[in-house]
Formats: structure tokens, C-alpha cells, sequence
């Protein structure tokens, strides 16, 4: 079944019979509804480049939902269950300068208030008539820096939903200085190979790999799923087919970092055996407007070289 209420309807038709004859029966039993799971919250607003949260009184909150949506096959969904009650979504660690795009729609007398660092930017109103608000895009300015930024549902006289769908960062190039500059660093502690919080990673890394210079959260990114981490080197295939596989997160709007997957089969070996680039046509799958997850596989299986080692090489040649 497709999203939306549907009605399921047995028919069961008895042959023709003379009268007096034994009359016929059908019978129906086990029917099992199984409902799909919600899609998940980030899925259900385009998966924007950073974690969401949401919240409001007792345990209520906004929700993923397949049943309203604007493009694709879900949206984020908020509905209010007493007057004046307020929900709220939050997308934190968000890079400017750049520009935000959403749709959001409102039932009547539902209001959209979105915050950019605890300042009210938009107000967005469902209005008195019955049909409320349809389906609209909106566009909001990103200065330079890290921001926060909150969408809030409120009702004022009646209950009612307000639904929030297709988040996009049309993000301005960003340099390495920019981002550090954003968490406070600069001058010498924004070094491409400082390491402020000491979880292995440098600065240079975090920033090609969507990860945080404050939080140790240096660890491999969840193959197919995640969205912060660093490179991860896995296997494919088994026997002698084998082959190193690497998955990594790549930035689409920093020129001046590049990102070399390599392998090699002796790390301590210079020519055919050293690291060298990755020969194999890499795959790209889009994340969203700032990221997008590249897959390269080794060229040579283990039935052909052996041992194998893989690594992605970060260089940054801008400011």
C-alpha cells in the first residue's frame, strides 16, 4: 500500500444453485496488517548535513510521516495537542555563509517561527481560512559562522499539524580557516594538523570528514548510513576475490581540499608496491547540498596481491 488511508474489501460470490440444494460458504481468517516503519527524521527533510533534534511538552515532538508530503515520499510532521503548546525541531552546528531553502505548510491557525540563534527570522502563519496554508518555499540568508537553528509550532486558538519538508544548504565555498574559525580557532591553533581535542584526528581531517574539533568523536564512518566519519577501509567479497573497499564522505563546495584514495600492498614499500592512487572508477551517491559518500574498490583482490592496505589522503591548499 501507498501513503495515505486506504479500504480493503473482500468479495466473495456463491455460484448459482437450485433451490434446495446445500448452500456454500466462504471463509476469511489471519488477516495481518504489518505498517511500515516511519522513515527516518533526517530522511523525511532531505537529510540536511548535520544531527536533528526535537522536542516539546510530554514527550511530544515532531514526527517523520509518509501521509503529507511536499517532494518525494515523506515530511516532518508537528501536531499540536492542547492550546498554545509548543513544539520545536533543531538543526545544530549549521556552516554559513550560505543559504537555507525549506517547504513548510500549516493547518489553519498554526504558526511556523524559525529561529537563527535564538532570533526570531520567519514567522509563518496558516492564517484563519479552513484550508489553511498550502505547500511553500522559503529562502533565509546564513551569515559566516556556526548557527543553530530552530523551527518552532505553535497554535493559538484551535489544534492542528504544520509539516516542514525538503531542507537545502546552498552552501558558499568553505575554506578550512573559516570552519576552525567558526569553533573560535584561529591563527596557530587552526593548523591543518592541530588536534585541539586529542581523539587521533588533525583539524584537516574533522573538516573533510564532517566531524567536530571539540568532541572526540574520531571514529570510521557506518558504511551506507553515516554522515560524520572518517574514511572506513572494509572487505568485499570473500576467497581469493576479495578486495579492499573504501567508503568516505567527500565535501562538495571546498575546492582547495582534495581527497586521494590509495592502496597499496607494503606500507613500508616505495613504486608498485608503495601507496598509490586508486586506479578503480570511483562511485559517488549525493547526501545532500554540502556532502556526498564516495565508494572506491581496490583493483587487485587478495588472490592477486596478497595482503593490501587502503587509506584516504587529505591535502588542503587553500587558507
Amino acid at each position: 500500500f501507498g501513503p495515505g488511508e486506504h479500504t480493503v474489501r473482500w468479495r466473495y460470490l456463491r455460484p448459482n444453485t437450485t433451490a434446495g440444494q446445500n448452500l456454500d460458504a466462504g471463509f476469511l481468517d489471519a488477516v495481518v496488517w504489518t505498517p511500515q516503519d516511519p522513515p527516518p527524521l533526517a530522511a523525511a527533510l532531505g537529510q540536511p548535513p548535520s544531527p536533528v533534534l526535537t522536542g516539546g511538552p510530554a514527550d511530544v515532538a515532531m514526527r517523520a510521516q509518509s501521509e503529507v508530503v511536499f517532494e518525494g515520499s515523506s515530511a516532518v510532521a508537528s501536531t499540536t495537542t492542547a492550546n498554545s503548546q509548543l513544539i520545536w525541531l533543531e538543526q545544530r552546528s549549521v556552516m554559513g555563509p550560505g543559504k537555507l531553502d525549506f517547504a513548510w505548510k500549516a493547518e489553519r491557525n498554526q504558526t511556523i517561527r524559525l529561529r537563527l540563534n535564538g532570533t526570531i527570522v520567519r514567522t509563518l502563519s496558516g492564517g484563519s481560512a479552513a484550508a489553511g496554508q498550502d505547500w511553500t518555499l522559503v529562502e533565509v540568508d546564513l551569515p559566516a559562522g556556526l548557527h543553530l537553528l530552530r523551527w518552532e509550532h505553535i497554535n493559538t486558538t484551535t489544534l492542528g499539524s504544520v509539516y516542514l519538508a525538503s531542507l537545502a544548504y546552498n552552501s558558499a565555498s568553505l575554506t578550512l580557516s573559516q570552519w576552525a574559525a567558526a569553533f573560535g580557532l584561529t591563527g596557530a591553533a587552526a593548523a591543518p594538523g592541530k588536534d585541539p581535542n586529542s581523539d587521533g584526528a588533525s583539524l584537516l581531517a574533522e573538516f573533510a570528514s564532517n566531524l567536530h574539533p571539540f568532541v572526540a568523536d574520531a571514529r570510521p564512518l557506518t558504511p551506507g548510513t553515516g554522515l560524520a566519519g572518517l574514511p572506513h577501509v572494509g572487505v568485499e567479497g570473500s576467497g581469493a576475490d576479495a578486495r579492499l573497499r573504501i567508503e568516505f564522505l567527500r565535501r562538495k563546495n571546498s575546492p582547495s581540499l582534495t581527497y586521494t584514495a590509495e592502496f597499496c600492498s607494503d606500507p613500508t614499500s616505495s613504486g608498485s608496491q608503495g601507496w598509490n592512487a586508486a586506479v578503480s572508477p570511483e562511485q559517488v551517491f549525493p547526501i545532500n547540498d554540502v556532502w556526498e559518500r564516495v565508494v572506491i574498490k581496490d583493483h587487485l583482490s587478495f588472490g592477486e596481491a596478497g595482503r593490501r592496505f587502503g587509506r584516504v589522503r587529505f591535502h588542503y591548499a587553500g587558507p
